[in-house]
């Protein structure tokens, strides 16, 4: 967990959740957005999903634009084409999303293959965020 400015925060503040993926970790990503959305806590979702840049349809893609409109006060989804192992842009969606960000309690998922959870688990550490939950690392 990263804490805004080492602020504590009570059991009631509203926490942001960001998660970061590619295409294979879509899957694990999107049941947690529905997961959350569908749930009484109150929380804010942030999703970075990166996808290939000649990739028309991404998976979910529908699923999450009717989320998103559905949840607008609660869900930003912000889908990144990128060339494959060419990660560089997802940093500065992720500065934007933190230097944006309003509420006292941040945390971050990353799924994906390993080359793309390791490339972004040390763009986090590199912005002194040390708590990353990796998950779905496929070879």
């Amino acid at each position: 967990m990263f804490e805004v400015n080492n602020i504590k925060n009570s059991k009631k503040s509203i926490s942001h959740l960001l998660l970061i993926c590619d295409e294979t970790g879509i899957f694990d990503a999107f049941r947690i957005i529905k997961v959350n959305l569908g749930s009484s806590r109150e929380i804010f979702l942030s999703l970075i999903y990166s996808v290939p840049g000649n990739y028309h349809n991404p998976l979910f893609e529908r699923e999450l634009t009717i989320l998103e409109k559905r949840f607008s006060h609660n869900l930003y989804i912000y889908i990144l084409k990128v060339e494959p192992g060419k990660y560089d842009s997802i940093q500065e969606s992720i500065e934007a999303i933190i230097n944006s960000n309003t509420y006292l309690k941040m945390k971050f998922l990353v799924f994906g293959i390993e080359e793309f959870a390791d490339y972004v688990s040390g763009v986090l550490r590199y912005l002194n965020i040390d708590t990353v939950t990796n998950k779905s690392k496929i070879k």
